[in-house]
């Protein structure tokens, strides 16, 4: 049986859509191991996506991961904020929403900068992808830091 899909069938969205679905429903224990691999495919497919983007098979396949590497870190940061704040999670949770849009503001500005000053697309992809592995590098230190208790499975 084959999956018949519309022929305009964004894969990206997709792709976003399932991880949402996938990374919203991961135990609490589970969540910074779980952000640490979003963030791992999604460096990687940033870091190859220019490079094999040309390889029309190789493009719904990137595109689709791209969609849950971008899409499926949202749910486990905003999991794990709320949880972790106790006292106010409502202001947590407008604050990571903030921290959020402030994020793709700072992408959109850099990208920006990056081409007006000669940079090719290809190179802001690159940059995209060494802020994503920065990201990681900055979630396993903080994994050393946080207070594992507020994520244990009985909260």
């Amino acid at each position: 049986m084959f999956l018949v899909l519309p022929q305009r069938c964004s894969f990206f969205g997709l792709g976003a859509v399932i991880s949402n679905f996938l990374t919203g429903k991961i135990k609490p224990r589970l969540l910074t191991r779980s952000l640490m691999i979003a963030l791992i495919v999604l460096g990687i497919v940033l870091t190859v996506f220019t490079t094999l983007i040309q390889i029309s098979g190789l493009t719904l396949v990137l595109c689709f991961l791209f969609g849950m590497g971008t899409f499926g870190t949202t749910p486990i940061l905003n999991s794990k904020i709320i949880i972790s704040a106790t006292e106010a999670p409502s202001l947590a949770g407008t604050i990571a929403a903030s921290a959020f849009n402030l994020a793709n503001a700072i992408g959109a500005v850099l990208g920006t900068v990056l081409l007006d000053a000669g940079f090719s697309y290809s190179t802001i992809t690159y940059v995209a992808s060494a802020i994503v592995f920065f990201g990681l590098l900055l979630t396993l230190l903080m994994n050393k830091f946080e207070d594992k208790s507020y994520f244990q499975d009985t909260h």
